[in-house]
């Protein structure tokens, strides 16, 4: 084969992965995801496909909190919190005002489509899993809150004063 068969053979692959997202956001259960967040907030979440890989991310961005332990935030976080098969994480933020990033993320499994694009990488051995009656993928939640500036219950607190000393070389190319 060819560099350019090859070339071709790949794109061709990916072209076809490709169609097969569609019916990634298209599938019941990615779409339940949405009603794990309050009703009054699903008009605020953003959801994303990935151009990449079968990854859907879900996104609230929650401003003007009067602290990290405001109810609305704690509504938002309770379903992925509260449920063992989320793989949890945050991130802090002590700049101008407090801000705390949340991600959760969860694999699933939805149904193989039945259609030309699932022969095509099943017929050319172009499956990137081993399941061919499944389609792989992966939600992410990331639910960021910002506390008000001037909030009295949150505030940002220096803790500790850390000293780094930096040693950078500077390097040339020297030729005989």
């Amino acid at each position: 084969m060819s560099y350019f068969t090859n070339a071709r053979q790949h794109a061709i692959a990916n072209a076809h992965r490709a169609a097969l997202r569609i019916r990634v956001v298209e599938a019941p259960q990615v779409q339940a995801i949405l009603s794990l967040f309050p009703r009054n907030m699903r008009k605020d979440v953003r959801i994303d496909a990935s151009d990449y890989s079968n990854t859907v991310t879900f996104s609230l961005y929650m401003r003007d909190l009067d602290s990290l332990k405001d109810k609305r935030l704690m509504r938002a976080l309770d379903a992925f919190v509260s449920d063992p098969d989320w793989i949890t994480s945050s991130t802090d933020y002590t700049y101008d005002t407090p801000n705390r990033d949340y991600r959760f993320n969860k694999k699933l499994s939805i149904p193989m489509p039945a259609n030309a694009h699932a022969r095509w990488l099943e017929k050319n051995a172009y499956f990137w899993h081993e399941d061919k009656t499944t389609l792989p993928v992966e939600i992410h939640i990331f639910i960021s809150a910002y506390v008000k500036a001037d909030s009295d219950s949150c505030r940002i607190e220096v803790v500790d004063r850390v000293e780094k000393v930096v040693i950078e070389e500077v390097k040339r190319i020297v030729c005989a």
